[in-house]
């Protein structure tokens, strides 16, 4: 509860763990090696089975339940021992559009519904928005730091005028999730760049965007950052590379 007595000014974080991160992009642009060398031992939810080479925590979900479950567990984990090792980790979601196709499957179990559409009014897909963010705001009320990893989509955007333009955005399964995902505080885009040598070869070299204009969806809430930064030859050394450039940022804020 807020007290007027005690409101003080907010003083921006500088621990890069108190923000959270979406990384995306295409399959094979080292979104999870990246994501798992820059936290500090995060622990995987593992939608998507693709971690076996990482020396890491992961918890493997195959269905909503499994979610549920870890969520249960470390209530009493907790509980029994509030120093436990666990507490305060960051989590990281891989990936989110699995994640949602999940949280989808066990509302409309739950509610004896073939698809969310069956619901009325929109109800459906109102009951998938409150349950994937109820359970991402329980995560992170017993200490953790939630944050994803998603694919990425091109959407055919059309303005007012008619004009129409591609823009690439995370791939989320269906808009549902997309509150959720947008009050991230920084949107990575992993891509490809290609250009040709002095011979005519084709060079591809792998780019993250922080700000990708009207092109791309990319953000970051963390100032002093370019838009855009070429990756490193591994996603260790790459990971090394964010976090000084994210240590830097945050250090200039006054």
């Amino acid at each position: 509860m807020n007290n007027l007595k005690t409101f003080k000014r907010n003083k921006p974080s500088k621990d890069i763990n108190d923000y959270r991160f979406t990384f995306y992009g295409g399959a094979g642009v080292g979104k999870t090696t990246t994501a798992f060398n820059f936290f500090d031992d995060p622990i995987f939810f593992a939608w998507e089975q693709g971690q076996k080479t990482l020396d890491a925590f992961i918890w493997d979900c195959y269905s909503w339940k499994d979610l549920l479950d870890f969520i249960k567990q470390a209530k009493k984990l907790f509980k029994e021992d509030e120093n436990n090792e666990l507490k305060n980790k960051v989590i990281i979601m891989d990936t989110v559009d699995i994640m949602r196709n999940a949280c989808e499957t066990y509302i409309c179990e739950m509610n004896g519904w073939e698809g969310p559409g069956d619901a009325p009014y929109g109800q459906g897909w109102t009951s998938i928005t409150k349950e994937f963010e109820d359970r991402v705001n329980e995560l992170e009320s017993l200490g953790f730091r939630v944050n994803y990893i998603a694919h990425d989509k091109t959407k055919t955007t059309t303005l007012k005028d008619g004009t129409e333009y591609d823009k690439v955005t995370l791939f989320l399964g269906s808009a549902a999730v997309s509150p959720v995902i947008k009050k991230i505080d920084v949107i990575m885009h992993f891509d490809y760049e290609y250009s040709k040598d002095s011979e005519g070869n084709i060079q591809k070299e792998r780019i993250i965007r922080f700000n990708g204009g009207e092109n791309y969806e990319s953000k970051s809430r963390i100032q002093g950052l370019p838009d855009v930064v070429h990756c490193k030859e591994t996603p260790e050394a790459t990971a090394k590379m964010l976090q000084k450039m994210f240590a830097d940022a945050l250090n200039g804020i006054e």
